[in-house]
């Protein structure tokens, strides 16, 4: 074996100068050994880092955001140790309608670890993190100001226009319909019926945005064996605006 260069990826690979072909290990694209062992390509490469870049540029242009979440991830696959393909990926997820969740943070870190690594300055990049960083500060603190308050309140707060329940289709529900017209605990315990809100909790996901966590417990009088049960359920909170801009008024509301 020795060293040689896929003429589609451009990735170094062991090449066996005693075979005609051979497989890429990295894009599992078929190359001819003379031009490996050459180093050239008779066409530009259509799975490098630019050509990767317009391709997603142009999917999402269209709105065709699940072909272009694809190639970025076959940038990333590609080129784990360049920070430009997890910029694509992070481009790629931020594209979609009505963005307003927080990055899956290993992506944020790898390309920001691996930025740092790199030889080359991107004033671009640097300030697209420095402002993500901020965002995201903001964001966590608007969170931690929400469980300080009562839950609908904090809805309110903050622009809630319904809640959203479920994964692959999704249910739309009107706020009131989760949190308000429910028993208090200590009614529900001595009439030993019914069902009541025991604790709320926001926090940030990525994919999500702000979600709303709401155990329920529930009493049950008609059965001999009463027990009393919980069931925690997730939603997911729309917001009319952006989450940040709340942040005068929930510091307010809280007494900061």
């Amino acid at each position: 074996m020795v060293e040689g260069k896929c003429p589609l990826c451009g990735k170094s690979i062991p090449v066996d100068p005693q075979t005609d072909a051979g497989i890429c290990p990295y894009c599992s694209n078929a190359y001819v050994t003379a031009k490996a062992l050459q180093g050239q390509s008779s066409t530009p490469s259509p799975n490098s880092i630019a050509a990767l870049s317009d391709r997603c540029t142009k999917l999402c242009q269209a709105e065709m955001f699940n072909q272009a979440a694809e190639a970025a991830e076959t940038a990333t696959r590609l080129f784990p140790d360049d920070y430009r393909s997890w910029v694509l990926r992070i481009f790629v997820f931020s594209s979609t309608p009505d963005f307003k969740t927080p990055y899956p943070q290993d992506w944020v870190d790898n390309a920001a670890k691996l930025y740092r690594l790199s030889d080359k300055k991107n004033p671009r990049f640097e300030k697209w993190y420095a402002d993500y960083q901020r965002w995201l500060q903001q964001a966590q603190r608007a969170v931690d100001l929400c469980n300080k308050l009562d839950a609908s309140h904090a809805l309110r707060l903050i622009g809630c226009s319904h809640l959203e329940y479920g994964h692959a289709s999704r249910e739309t529900i009107p706020c009131g319909n989760a949190l308000d017209g429910y028993q208090s605990k200590e009614y529900v315990a001595k009439t030993r019926y019914g069902r009541w809100i025991d604790s709320t909790r926001f926090r940030l996901a990525p994919y999500c945005g702000i979600v709303l966590d709401v155990t329920y417990g529930e009493h049950d009088g008609r059965f001999h064996n009463f027990q009393e049960c919980f069931q925690r359920k997730a939603y997911i909170v729309a917001l009319e605006g952006n989450l940040v801009d709340a942040l005068p008024e929930l510091e307010r509301a809280a007494g900061r």
